[in-house]
């Protein structure tokens, strides 16, 4: 009998024992997986990081290029000296302006995946000249009109807090369905 009561109480001890046993391992492995999971989220979100900051990069590449080329530099003196008085006869200013679309145009031609239109804005938001891709039909525009960007706080943020040829990149429009972003 007495040997009985002490087989029951070992028993029940080894089964205790078994399952705490069972318990630290079965949350050594757990804790194990999270650590990996941990670490596998850590690397994908440095890899599309480095994605992100890649494509951003060429693109802002792209826009400084653009910006700091003494073509458009001359274009941007014009237009400033100018103003509306600016001729469309002028044969010095359609000769800066149409070289200035040609380079946009030959923009949107090269990474047609990155931009649906460039254009020459001035600081009070008039449009001096716009390139759009618009379903793989390349669009010229030389109109000189207002835009709705005076409104905008980005461009805004651009005109009063962006040098000369530097590239400024708006927040994304989180309101609507559109993911575009506007380089100033």
């Amino acid at each position: 009998l007495f040997q009985r009561q002490i087989m029951r109480r070992i028993i029940i001890v080894a089964i205790v024992a078994c399952f705490l046993l069972s318990a630290i391992v079965a949350l050594s492995i757990i804790e194990s997986g999270r650590g990996d999971l941990r670490d596998s989220a850590d690397i994908t979100l440095e890899s599309a990081f480095e994605l992100v900051r890649d494509e951003m990069g060429a693109i802002v590449g792209d826009v400084e290029n653009i910006t700091t080329s003494p073509t458009l530099l001359e274009y941007a003196r014009m237009i400033d000296d100018a103003q509306f008085n600016i001729i469309s006869g002028d044969e010095e200013f359609v000769t800066i302006q149409s070289e200035v679309l040609r380079i946009l145009d030959n923009l949107i031609r090269r990474h047609s995946s990155y931009y649906s239109s460039a254009r020459y804005l001035a600081h009070d938001s008039r449009e001096w000249g716009e390139v759009s891709n618009k379903e793989g039909r390349i669009i010229v525009s030389t109109n000189v009109q207002y835009t709705l960007f005076i409104n905008d706080p980005a461009f805004l943020a651009a005109t009063t807090t962006a040098e000369a040829g530097e590239a400024f990149i708006s927040p994304a429009n989180v309101s609507s369905n559109s993911s575009d972003y506007n380089f100033y």
